[in-house]
């Protein structure tokens, strides 16, 4: 059947191509047509540079590209330009007009550029509209930000000292590959040793290698002249001031004001910055409240930024010391001092002696209570229970010691409906062995169970 419909649609297409064949072979060769030539056209400027929002370098010329071949006279005799600028014109090709000036453009400045109808084609027809546009050329080389900023006081020692530009000063290859050629921008009085580094193309970071001076104002100057990838210069020398920070004191330990120091506590005093261990070794003292000095050593962390005082002597009992840094103590870098002497005070532990128990003397307590003894400091937990008698005598006795407020809980079967006598020795003793000195008993007494009954109901 297949084979049937094709040999029929084949033999219908010799039938339709015959015809045509036969007639074009009587007929001879056709003739082609000629196109018709179209009508000149009003010339229009299709591109110019520099390009709308581009800056100018200020040797660069004015170009205009034409859609057609234009007549070189009346097209610059149409052609102004404000502010009037000298220049000659040149023709790279017919649609292509080039201006250049001859002593250059004058930097950061807009100029307007005015193209009349006058400008003809090459047909001798006449600019379809009127050009007009504005560009401007590159700009000085701007610092928009410097960190510290200007007048800044209190800055610390290891600050990194930072600059922003309005413009990449350096290309971008370069950042990512740095060179040594690279421009350095700042400059320091008195000089400070360090390293500069452009982190992109427009800020630039200084780092002092052992830290600016503490104390010293520090002037910093980025000389005019220097100038960016597009032509742009600093016109003028940037200058700000800043001062480093003296070294104070940021805390101590212990602090003011602070009370229950053991007597064996060393004084530690963190400064800001490295300190000159000598001066400050010799600003620091430690005072009873009679004016006597305490003795002692001294030491110092690795960087020299915190000092400890370890006394020689026990501290005194339920005592409140002074202890002062003088303004005297310097940095370890320049002569930079504390601005001020440095007091506070705090008071050591109270002597031993129990201030109250719970529950007191004389009191009724419930059957599951536990006995509780609060002492006036710190003490010695293996002096207690050998100093603590319970009568009538329990089964069984479980301790806590709380150092938070020196507090010892005592827990066990304790008995409803039973007097109990808690007999404390005057043993009992703080961590340098100075004992309550008196023996204490208490006596409490336990309540009876509250009554308590029960149903037992039938089916359950």
């Amino acid at each position: 059947m297949n084979r049937k419909r094709t040999l029929t649609l084949l033999v219908l297409g010799l039938l339709l191509i015959g015809p045509a064949l036969s007639c074009r072979t009587l007929l001879g060769p056709q003739a082609t047509p000629t196109p018709e030539s179209l009508p000149p056209i009003h010339p229009l400027l299709l591109e110019r540079s520099p390009a709308r929002g581009e800056e100018a370098t200020l040797d660069r010329s004015l170009t205009l590209v034409f859609d057609q071949p234009m007549d070189p006279a009346s097209t610059e005799a149409a052609f102004s330009i404000e502010p009037a600028v000298a220049g000659a014109f040149s023709w790279p090709d017919p649609a292509t007009l080039v201006f250049a000036p001859r002593a250059g453009w004058e930097r950061a400045t807009r100029y307007w550029v005015k193209l009349d109808t006058a400008a003809k084609s090459a047909a001798g027809l006449s600019l379809r509209e009127e050009v007009d546009f504005t560009f401007a050329t590159v700009g000085y080389l701007e610092v928009t930000q410097v960190i510290p900023e200007p007048g800044t006081a209190d800055v610390e020692p290891d600050t990194a000292v930072t600059v922003m530009f309005n413009r990449p000063v350096v290309p971008l290859q370069l950042v990512s590959a740095p060179v040594s050629d690279l421009p350095v921008p700042l400059q320091f009085d008195p000089p400070v040793e360090g390293s500069g580094e452009w982190i992109n193309t427009s800020i630039y970071i200084f780092r002092p290698v052992t830290g600016f001076t503490p104390g010293q104002t520090y002037q910093a100057a980025i000389p005019a002249g220097l100038s960016d990838t597009t032509g742009g210069v600093l016109e003028s020398d940037f200058t700000w001031a800043f001062a480093i920070q003296p070294p104070y004191i940021l805390w101590t330990e212990p602090g003011d004001g602070d009370n229950q120091i053991a007597l064996t506590q060393a004084i530690t005093v963190t400064f800001s910055q490295p300190m000159d261990t000598a001066s400050t070794e010799a600003a620091f003292s430690l005072q009873t409240p009679d004016g006597e000095p305490v003795p002692g050593r001294f030491s110092w962390n690795d960087d020299h930024t915190t000092m400890t005082f370890s006394p020689e002597v026990l501290l005194q009992l339920e005592t409140r010391y002074a202890a002062r840094v003088a303004r005297s103590a310097r940095a370890a870098i320049g002569d930079a001092t504390l601005e001020e002497h440095y007091t506070w005070s705090f008071q050591t532990v109270r002597y031993p002696r129990i201030l109250r128990t719970k529950p007191t003397d004389g009191a009724t307590a419930d059957p599951d209570t536990s006995f509780e003894i609060y002492f006036s400091a710190p003490m010695d937990v293996s002096t207690l229970m050998p100093n603590i008698t319970i009568l009538p005598e329990p089964t069984g006795v479980y301790t806590w010691w709380s150092g938070h407020d020196n507090l010892f809980i005592l827990s066990w079967d304790v008995q409803p409906s039973t007097a109990y006598d808690v007999r404390l020795g005057a043993g009992m003793a703080d961590p340098y062995g100075n004992t309550i000195g008196e023996d204490q008993t208490v006596h409490f007494t336990t309540r009876a169970l509250d009554p308590l009954a029960y149903l037992q109901v039938p089916g359950t």
